[in-house]
């Protein structure tokens, strides 16, 4: 005998409550997002620069990461870059750019706060779209300059949470270096907090994952390109990609390309050109991109369509440090090492440093500056060591290297008062 299973609905409006309230909180479940975090298991006793590790999802869906949080060691404009690997890290990872395997997922700029004592983070990017699919393990490389990581024991780390394990150690774990050259000291430890959540993937979701050109420049006149990923679940073979310089929007590109859905038999990112701009030196400006319109409808998750960046031409040439504030002169030498940050070097760079005291209450902190080389190289000229003077009572030392490289300081007296720790210049990571 065959039982039936039979449903009374007497009220339609209860019917449809509770399955609204269903969806609801299958939606928030979804939204929820989960932080792995480093900083109560590594010390922050070493750097800078790059830092990898494998990241693993074990879930048996998607994970989209969206904040990253570090520590740098030198305070001023920077920018941090994500890079991930479908291929797990088991050595050295080598060259980090595209042609290897890595390609650029997350960009964002932030002002550094300088801690080179404290596992104490802030944020370097929010918004991110980065995903690892369902059961897959990534190898992730994440760069700030003056970035600080750990010296860690041999073996492996894992921290783990929300079905994610953040894995580090021998033969995954390296730090130092700017990509695209690659971290060749190990075991580290990256110093930071991951921010994730789980992606219930919707039918139609692309977005712009990273402005990738112009990174260190020293023409003006550059071009822009830009990535764009199809998150969803359908093929999109159409879609708009909006942008804008400064806050003035930008005439939007439309393709009629056909992005596969992630994990599909083509590829499921592309790269485009936005146009071209003369950027003016000496000022930042921000390039913003965001899609819209995939297959000609709207977008079904607007979260994820935005990436921006600040950039700005590179220098190179003759500036004096001490005076009135110019085109060609600085004030102070954080004001100097600050441009050095924003946007690189393109050629050799002198600062002749006007006579004078230099009393420091902190260290002057030099990091890894891009474009140095052993052509382009950063020289402080004090003149005469017996009128330029910098001086101070600081714990560490009045200048402090962290990891940079071709920087000379000559014609300087460089004192420290301090009775516990009288060290005149410090150098930190692998500097030159």
């Amino acid at each position: 005998m065959k039982k039936q299973l039979l449903f009374y609905f007497t009220n339609s409006k209860s019917v449809l409550m509770a399955f609204t309230m269903l969806l609801f909180t299958l939606n928030v479940a979804f939204a929820q997002s989960t932080q792995l975090s480093t900083t109560s298991t590594f010390l922050n006793n070493n750097g800078s620069g790059n830092v990898t590790f494998n990241f693993q999802n074990t879930n048996g869906y998607p994970i989209i990461i969206t904040h990253i949080d570090g520590v740098v060691g030198s305070a001023g404009t920077n920018t941090c870059d994500v890079y991930y690997n479908t291929s797990p890290i088991t050595g050295n990872p080598g060259t980090i750019n595209s042609t290897n395997g890595w390609i650029l997922a997350m960009s964002g700029n932030f002002n550094g706060v300088a801690n080179t004592g404290t596992t104490i983070t802030q944020n370097f990017i929010s918004g991110g779209a980065l995903v690892i699919p369902a059961n897959t393990t990534y190898g992730l490389s994440i760069f700030a300059n003056g970035q600080r990581y750990s010296t860690i024991a041999a073996g492996t780390t894992t921290i783990s949470g929300g079905g994610c394990n953040l894995i580090t150690g021998t033969n995954i774990g390296y730090g130092g270096g700017v990509p695209p050259t690659g971290p060749t000291n190990s075991p580290r430890g990256w110093i930071g907090v991951i921010t994730f959540k789980s992606s219930l993937r919707a039918p139609l979701d692309i977005g712009v994952t990273s402005i990738d050109s112009p990174s260190t420049f020293c023409s003006n006149n550059q071009n822009i390109h830009a990535t764009v990923t199809n998150f969803g679940t359908n093929q999109v073979t159409g879609f708009t990609v909006n942008w804008s310089l400064a806050g003035v929007a930008q005439t939007p590109y439309t393709s009629s390309a056909t992005l596969d859905t992630i994990g599909g038999a083509n590829p499921s990112s592309m790269q485009v050109y936005l146009g071209n701009y003369t950027f003016p030196s000496g000022v930042v400006t921000k390039i913003k991109a965001w899609t819209s319109m995939p297959n000609s409808v709207i977008d079904t998750t607007r979260t994820n369509d935005t990436s921006q960046v600040d950039k700005t031409p590179a220098i190179s040439g003759t500036y004096t440090i001490g005076g009135t504030a110019g085109p060609s002169n600085f004030t102070t030498f954080d004001a100097a090492i600050n441009a050095l940050q924003v946007g690189g070097i393109c050629g050799p760079i002198v600062f002749n440093v006007a006579p004078g005291t230099y009393t420091r209450t902190t260290a002057i902190e030099i990091p890894d500056i891009l474009g140095t080389s052993n052509t382009n190289t950063i020289t402080f000229n004090g003149g005469n060591k017996n009128t330029c003077i910098i001086t101070g009572s600081i714990n560490s030392s009045p200048i402090v290297s962290i990891a940079s490289k071709y920087v000379t300081f000559k014609n300087i007296t460089v004192e420290n008062l301090s009775i516990t720790t009288p060290v005149g210049i410090a150098v930190t990571g692998t500097a030159s």
